[in-house]
């Protein structure tokens, strides 16, 4: 007799390498770091073309912000504004933050410290053609840092 209990399915991963993405598309890669020695915290973002080239890079000094959430919503912010001052329609933004990218993503209210800042965001990718937001491991963002 045949046992009918379904087999599990394997758990979704993350990547752990650098997807190059589709063709004629941007990948904003972006990140925070907090320094709370000298009370500050940097932004950085890093904009790749489809094949991989390097078309715009960004590195922030920014006051230490009180949570880490706050710190990850204003890199994501900058790398949308980024986006959109090289003129860029079509951008994969990719972080570690998938709190933040939640947030962003979905239509309702945000009630977090940051809520200010998801919501220029969204009024910010709205100006955008296509975007989409992909959260990814910190180990795999490194090149943000």
């Amino acid at each position: 007799m045949a046992n009918d209990t379904p087999l599990p399915l394997p758990e979704a991963t993350h990547p752990t390498h650098w997807l190059p993405p589709s063709l004629a598309q941007y990948e904003a890669n972006c990140d925070g770091a907090i320094f709370p020695d000298v009370n500050c915290a940097r932004l950085g973002v890093v904009i790749k073309y489809f094949e991989g080239m390097v078309i715009a890079a960004l590195s922030e000094r920014v006051p230490l912000p009180p949570l880490v959430d706050d710190l990850e919503a204003l890199v994501c912010r900058k790398s949308i504004t980024l986006a959109l001052e090289i003129r860029l329609q079509d951008v994969i933004f990719e972080g570690d933050s998938e709190v933040v990218f939640k947030h962003i993503t979905t239509d309702s209210t945000c009630l977090a410290s940051f809520r200010h800042i998801v919501e220029e965001s969204r009024s910010l990718v709205s100006r955008l053609r296509y975007a989409s937001f992909s959260h990814v491991k910190s180990c795999c963002n490194a090149v943000a840092n």
